[in-house]
């Protein structure tokens, strides 16, 4: 007589998955409140093209934006420090303001001496008033700042260039 073989019994095995969608919908939650994002541009600007090939550093840098009704705004961080649990702990304020084109020389000047290596740039729109740019390139000047990059966008290629 033979024995039998009894089938042993498999046990179905079950994964609890709620922690791991806690855990996920936790990090997600703490990522989306602790993410600076770049308040949108008071103005889109349409850069004019050139055939440049230098690329901006992604230093410091103070931008002078013209938009395309010729207002003009300063964008740039402004550094500082807080004392927290009895040590300072250095942080970054956003500062983007409107500022008349004969008033950018001191806004400028205040933006420098918040952050004395930051470039600085035009970034205009290709239809705003060359008055509006040269009265800021005039005001700069006055104010011994002569130097600037001015913001472009690459020249597109043509099928015909090809």
């Amino acid at each position: 007589m033979k024995l039998l073989a009894k089938k042993k019994r498999r046990l179905s095995v079950h994964i609890d998955m709620t922690p791991m969608v806690d855990i996920a919908f936790l990090l997600l939650i703490f990522y989306m409140t602790t993410t600076i994002f770049k308040p949108p541009e008071k103005g889109k600007v349409e850069l004019p093209e050139s055939e440049s090939k230098i690329t901006m550093p992604d230093a410091a840098k103070i931008e002078i934006v013209v938009t395309r009704d010729n207002s003009v705004f300063i964008d740039y961080m402004k550094p500082d420090s807080v004392l927290v649990d009895g040590a300072f702990q250095s942080r970054s304020e956003r500062v983007y303001a409107e500022v008349s084109p004969e008033k950018i020389g001191a806004a400028v000047q205040a933006a420098r001496t918040a952050n004395r290596n930051a470039y600085l740039v035009l970034k205009a729109d290709r239809k705003a008033d060359f008055g509006t740019i040269e009265a800021i390139m005039a005001e700069l000047r006055r104010v011994n700042m002569p130097r600037f990059q001015i913001v472009t966008e690459k020249e597109r290629e043509t099928l015909a260039e090809r």
